[in-house]
């Protein structure tokens, strides 16, 4: 996978959750604990989510940097077998990798 365009980096992996205080945070060695989101919540009735509906959240909030690097890690492979039905997968994954880091795939 490659462009041109420069974009931040999100924090660094893995990321944990911490039931008690519903914070999402950063556990890489050299970041420290650095938070990344609180999983609280509300629905359209302005209703506090349910307890599983707000852990399955944090789940994949704290997932988010293995997800990418294991779809990062699909995509090497599947270029590198340069297949067509292959290369229109990863155009397409490419286009997710890019939401996920917050920029345009063009």
């Amino acid at each position: 996978m490659s462009d041109n365009h420069d974009y931040v980096a999100h924090t660094p992996g893995p990321w944990a959750y911490d039931e008690e205080s519903q914070e999402v945070y950063s556990t890489h060695e050299n970041h420290g604990a650095g938070w990344i989101a609180f999983v609280r919540g509300n629905d359209s009735n302005n209703t506090p989510l349910p307890e599983p509906q707000r852990l399955a959240n944090a789940c994949l909030i704290a997932a988010a940097p293995k997800l990418l690097e294991a779809l990062k890690n699909m995509l090497a492979c599947m270029e590198a077998r340069d297949m067509d039905s292959m290369a229109n997968a990863a155009n397409d994954a490419c286009k997710v990798v890019a939401k996920a880091e917050g920029r345009n795939y063009e």
